[in-house]
């Protein structure tokens, strides 16, 4: 048992608690500064890298700290009860004289009366009263900011809420970017990255339109998508996005993030229909019927974006494979056929089709990490109006004179708690007259 004991005292300390949160800062700047939802290598993917937030190395930690907090939350229940409910203490006057902060005065006058003056000017500084008569001996206790141990303990309760929130998040939430062809659709499990939790949201996105928008100088000012929700091939909602303006549906979020274009490439097969691909910059496809793959190398001259006015304008650089032999390498104009062998293959660059760069999102947790943070507004709130100040007295007869000793402690506003005990005790001298 003591050992049991042992292991529960260390991990629900406060060092525990801290070295934890160390951790967790350190794995956080590393999923802001490392870049985030690329592919790595595979002892980078082993430690998922490329979605730091979501890793399973991540989680751990949050774990372990939302653990800790909550360990720390249960050692604190007891003494937080017993400071809300059982709070009536009383002293003798050797207990009162042992804490730092004290005073004894004696009194000439009656016991009764000065014991109403003593409540009198522990209430008119905002005190809960409580007191106990013997004969010739008064015990009394003052307390305010009772309720300051409950700001405390809902902080730390706040800190466990907005940890699990992003406990929940990271578990049930993804988050992942893809690049969609106008025209084309694309459900969550096409997206990289957000296969493994995305199996309840099954529907599919539409990007109907993309346009950019310029200033005066030719400079984008701003790039907006027409996006369409469906479900079971009905439209259920449609809206436009741009940046920082994206579509929600469900609990997902669609962010518009970046935009570029895909080549139109016709290629003809002879005895054949011929068809099209959409390559973008460093796609390859196989010849259907040969042994030739085309890779598109690059646009010329790069652009950020296809425009009525550019298409004639751009070409594509291309390198024609056979087997993994380089064939042959060019520079492509709009519809410029182009050879691949003698028996009548070609290809031809027809255009471009414009397409939108989407971040995909979906947290979960974010309703409960605003409950969390509410309550830390409260919490501290509590905290720094609250005044946890407490006052014993202890009053005894003796002879012709009232002997009163005076002390008490404070949590917190220790400066201003001695100012009011020096106020308290020069109110009690000056009422009476010293003997």
């Amino acid at each position: 048992m003591a050992k049991g004991r042992g292991w529960w005292e260390r991990f629900s300390s406060m060092k525990t608690g801290l070295y934890l949160l160390v951790a967790v800062s350190i794995a956080s700047a590393l999923g802001t500064l490392y870049p985030q939802g690329q592919v790595y290598t595979a002892w980078k993917r082993f430690l998922q890298l490329g979605d730091v937030y979501h890793s399973w190395w991540y989680i751990t930690l949050l774990s372990l700290l939302a653990l800790n907090l909550i360990a720390c939350n249960i050692s604190r229940i007891k003494p937080m009860i017993n400071s809300l409910f059982h709070y009536q203490q009383l002293l003798d006057a050797k207990q009162v004289m042992k804490f730092k902060l004290n005073h004894s005065l004696h009194l000439s006058g009656d016991l009764e009366r000065i014991k109403d003056q003593v409540i009198n000017t522990l209430s008119g500084q905002g005190y809960q009263i409580w007191s106990q008569t013997d004969e010739d001996t008064v015990k009394i206790g003052a307390q305010k900011g009772r309720f300051y141990t409950l700001g405390s303990f809902i902080t730390h309760l706040s800190f466990i809420i907005i940890l699990l929130g992003a406990l929940y998040g990271g578990l049930w939430g993804y988050k992942g970017y893809i690049n969609v062809a106008v025209g084309s659709s694309f459900n969550l499990k096409q997206i990289p990255g957000i296969t493994k939790n995305s199996t309840v949201d099954d529907f599919k996105i539409r990007v109907d339109k993309f346009w950019l928008e310029r200033y005066a100088d030719g400079t984008p000012s701003g790039y907006f998508s027409r996006l369409t929700i469906m479900e079971k091939d009905k439209v259920v909602k449609t809206a436009t996005i741009a940046v920082n303006q994206p579509l929600e549906y469900r609990g997902v979020k669609f962010y518009q993030t970046s935009y570029g274009q895909l080549a139109q490439i016709e290629v003809f097969v002879p005895e054949s229909k011929s068809h099209q691909e959409l390559l973008g910059e460093g796609d390859i496809i196989r010849i259907l019927g040969t042994d030739y793959h085309l890779l598109l190398y690059r646009y010329d001259p790069p652009t950020g974006m296809y425009s009525q006015l550019q298409a004639k304008e751009l070409k594509i650089i291309y390198a024609l494979y056979k087997e993994d032999k380089l064939a042959g390498t060019g520079k492509l104009g709009i519809n410029q056929s182009v050879p691949v062998d003698e028996q009548g293959n070609s290809f031809k660059f027809t255009g471009f089709t414009p397409t939108t760069g989407l971040e995909v999102k979906k947290d979960p947790g974010v309703p409960v990490v605003i409950f969390g943070s509410l309550l830390i507004v409260l919490g501290i709130g509590m905290i720094m109006i609250l005044k946890p100040h407490k006052i014993w007295a202890v009053l005894e007869k003796q002879d012709d004179s009232i002997s009163i000793s005076l002390g008490g402690n404070s949590r917190r506003h220790s400066l201003e708690f001695e100012e009011e005990f020096k106020k308290m005790v020069k109110e009690l001298d000056t009422e009476y007259t010293a003997t």
